[in-house]
Parts: structure tokens; C-alpha cells; sequence
């Protein structure tokens, strides 16, 4: 039997092996979907074992391998590259290819809600990792200005000269500094730090009484569903999507580069939302 997993250390928040095991029951596929949870000194034998045994068509990848995995690659596409971080592995004649789909998945979220990046104003909250690939992935889209607001003005700054190295305005600001008429001039607000994930409470400090039902507002944050900033935009009427939104896409994509075949990111919020509510047997 084939297999597929995602590897990383801790994994047991993870719910990506119920996403795609439902779209490999729904394709009858001879595969597997597994988690393999890694201490950091056996990481490099994992890998030269996937080089060797066959079996492995690929995996995903969080944290804490995102970046060190790049050191044991053959090859990386574009968006890994500019990134130094890779989501996905595919393991192909005994070489192991790097991709990152984060950019690409929230980009195709954002599209099944009709929204498009080009000459949008957009404030993306945070500089970590994820931040990065979308913020990135909406540069290359074509956004008119991509601002960030952060607590640490080091990471932001490089975040934003990232984002004009793509030719797209950025500017770092501080989360208090935002006012609510400043708030008002972005249509789309981006949650990228882990503030509101199971186990930390809370959201960014913003003037929420500014936001408008022509605000967007979309969180990377999956679990829980309703964060707390989404539900500061569902107060004001504004149009929500939620992080199991991207994992879905972003896991489709994967899907994708390992077997060739759609991996059904409707199926995949779907089994998703019920695990987040309790609700999947």
C-alpha cells in the first residue's frame, strides 16, 4: 500500500490525516494517510528511509521542520524558495521535491468567496511563517498595498521589505498605533498570528468598532472556528472566511502534487468543520 503523512513535532492538534483520508475513501484509493511525529535527531534517517523503501508518495510538513527540512531536499519550487519554508514533500524516483502551498491555499479561499487581491488595500496581523507565504502569495496576486502590524517592529520590518521587494507598497506598524480611521481604508484584515487558537485566547489590539460590512476579514487560525476576530467581523456585518478554509485548499493543492488527482477541498471543510464541532464520526 501506498502512504502519505505529515510529519512534525507535537502532532496531535493535527486533523489534516481525517481530511485526507476522506477524500482517499471517497476516491477509493489504495493509500494511507499517517502522522509520523519526529524527534529533530531522526529526522534525517526518516527522510533517506523515504528515499529508499518506495511506499512514500509524499508528506507534509509543520512545525518544527518547515525550514530545517530545506537542508535535505533535491529541489524546491518557487514559492518554497522565496519563502526558505516548505509545507509539502514529494517523493519522487528516490528524490525528495519541496513546495509550499499556504500561499497558493488561502489565495484559492479567498477566490471561493468571490474576493480577489488586485488593487485591494490589505493588513495583514503578524509576521510569522504563515504570514510570510501569504502575504507573498497576495503581493505576486497584485495587491495595490500590503501593511503589517505586529508587536515586534524587527520581524515586521523584514516582512514588509519583503513585500516591496515584489513592487507592492508595505509598511510596518505597531498594533496600538492603528486608528479606527486608518482601519477603515483597508477592505481586507488578515489574522495571521496564533492569537485566538485553542488554548490562546485573545485577538490583536484593533479599533474593531471601526469595521464595516464592506470589510473582509479572514483568519489562519482554524481551531477554533469562530475566533474571537471573526466574531469581532460577524458583529459588523463584514464578510468572514476561516482558517479551516486555507488547510483545506492549501491541503487540496498537496493532495494534488502527490497523486495528480483533485483533493476536494469542499469534502475537506466539510470533515473538518464536524471534527472542530464534535460532530464526525
Amino acid at each position: 500500500m501506498r502512504r502519505l503523512g505529515i510529519i512534525g513535532n507535537p502532532l496531535g492538534h493535527s486533523i489534516s490525516p481525517a481530511l485526507h483520508e476522506a477524500v482517499i475513501r471517497k476516491l477509493g484509493l489504495d493509500l494511507t494517510y499517517e502522522k509520523w511525529e519526529l524527534e529533530q535527531a531522526s529526522l534525517s534517517r526518516f527522510l533517506q528511509q523515504v528515499r529508499t523503501d518506495g511506499e512514500i508518495l509524499g508528506f507534509n510538513v509543520t512545525i518544527p521542520y518547515k525550514k530545517e527540512i530545506l537542508q535535505y531536499l533535491d529541489q524546491t519550487d518557487e514559492e518554497a524558495a522565496a519563502l526558505e519554508a516548505v509545507n509539502t514533500v514529494v517523493c519522487k524516483n528516490g528524490r525528495l521535491l519541496g513546495y509550499n502551498t499556504d500561499g497558493q491555499g488561502f489565495l484559492e479561499s479567498l477566490a471561493s468567496h468571490g474576493v480577489k487581491p488586485e488593487g485591494r488595500s490589505i493588513l495583514m496581523l503578524g509576521s510569522g511563517g504563515a504570514a510570510f507565504g501569504v502575504s507573498l502569495a497576495l503581493a505576486r496576486a497584485g495587491a495595490a498595498r500590503i501593511d503589517i502590524a505586529v508587536r515586534n517592529m524587527e520581524k515586521g520590518q523584514q516582512l514588509a521589505a519583503s513585500v516591496r521587494s515584489q513592487g507592492v507598497h508595505s509598511q510596518c506598524l505597531l498594533f496600538q498605533d492603528i486608528s479606527a480611521e486608518a482601519l477603515r481604508k483597508y477592505s481586507l484584515l488578515i489574522q495571521g498570528t496564533s492569537l485566538g487558537m485553542k488554548g490562546n485566547p485573545g485577538r490583536p489590539e484593533l479599533p474593531y468598532e471601526a469595521l464595516t460590512p464592506d470589510h473582509i476579514l479572514a483568519d489562519i487560525v482554524y481551531n477554533p472556528l469562530d475566533t474571537p476576530f471573526l466574531e469581532a467581523g460577524k458583529n459588523a456585518g463584514a464578510t468572514l472566511i476561516s482558517g479551516l478554509e486555507m488547510l483545506a485548499y492549501q491541503g487540496a493543492r498537496s493532495f494534488r502534487l502527490w497523486t495528480g488527482i483533485s483533493g476536494d477541498p469542499l469534502l475537506m471543510m466539510d470533515v473538518g468543520r464536524k471534527l472542530l464541532e464534535g460532530r464526525y464520526e
